[in-house]
């Protein structure tokens, strides 16, 4: 797996069309970022922030969201077959026309973990 180079960070806002296929992207900070038809093929996003984030025609097959932030994520016409959505925040996602052909996902539960202390 290919990793992001963190000097990159700070251009990370504008990556409409951008080649991150294979990237380890985990962690990453892309609030409100374009990612409008950039390749995230087989990208590693676990516990990425990607709230407000506009991807719409992005191509995510086989990303790993695993624990991401995606809440008012823009992912119309995405294409996020066989993406791995679990435990990740789906709050108010726009998912028009996406491909969600294998998806695995687990649903987010804020109280799991509180359940487990008590």
């Amino acid at each position: 797996m290919r990793h992001f180079d963190e000097r990159l960070k700070a251009f990370a806002t504008d990556l409409r069309h951008a080649d991150l296929s294979g990237l380890d992207l985990a962690g990453i900070d892309l609030r409100g970022a374009d990612l409008s038809y950039a390749d995230l093929d087989e990208a590693n996003l676990t516990g990425a922030d990607l709230t407000k984030a506009y991807a719409a025609g992005a191509n995510f097959k086989a990303a790993d969201f695993t624990h991401a932030w995606l809440e008012e994520a823009d992912l119309d016409r995405a294409n996020l077959s066989y993406a791995c959505l679990t435990k990740a925040r789906l709050h108010k996602v726009r998912l028009t026309f996406a491909d969600l052909t294998g998806v695995k996902s687990e649903p987010y539960t804020p109280y799991a973990e509180i359940d487990k202390i008590l």
